[in-house]
């Protein structure tokens, strides 16, 4: 798509510089409040601390993105196992556990992609995950949950189970969100 915009007459391409450290923090702080939450100080800081090759990982906005929202999805089960794992008040456990995910993630795009999609497939098995991920790749403007509640059976031989679509919606909510008037 960049390079039929690039050949079209008026048309200029540009190389965007990284983020810088104030934009990294800006940027994690408003999706964290999309989902009113806040990170800890010392999870932050070591979001900020993941570095990849030459340069901080947060320094490509979608990594940044992706990381962030990793982070807050953090639910009732992680808060279970966080209890079972950790020692400390509650506040001490989620906090050990954020620092543990946020170490976890991979440094680059790929990888944290990579991640996603397999802890999809864990969660959703292997037939359901990569229905739903080859639907999202092929779609040009999105779908609307009608035409998952149609297609993802047929695709994937499962039967449509509303709320396991919506838990493996979730997994991705950062990167699916429902858009104009058809809902897509």
């Amino acid at each position: 798509a960049s390079k039929a915009l690039a050949e079209r007459a008026g048309a200029e391409t540009m190389s965007l510089p990284p983020l810088d450290v104030t934009e990294a923090r800006e940027i994690t702080v408003r999706i964290c409040a999309r989902y009113h939450r806040t990170l800890e100080p010392a999870v932050l800081n070591a979001l900020l601390a993941k570095s990849g090759e030459g340069a901080p990982a947060w320094a490509n906005t979608l990594w940044l993105v992706l990381a962030v929202e990793e982070l807050n999805l953090v639910d009732a089960d992680d808060f279970a196992r966080a209890k079972r794992t950790y020692a400390g008040a509650p506040a001490e456990q989620l906090r050990d556990l954020m620092l543990d995910i946020t170490a976890g993630l991979p440094v680059d795009v790929l990888g944290i992609y990579a991640q996603t999609f397999d802890r999809a497939e864990d969660l959703f098995g292997i037939f359901l995950a990569r229905a739903f991920l080859g639907f999202i790749a092929v779609s040009r403007s999105g779908w609307r949950e009608s035409d998952f509640r149609a297609l993802l059976p047929r695709l994937s031989g499962e039967l449509w189970d509303e709320l396991r679509f919506a838990t493996l919606r979730r997994l991705f909510r950062g990167q699916v969100r429902h858009r104009g008037t058809l809902g897509q």
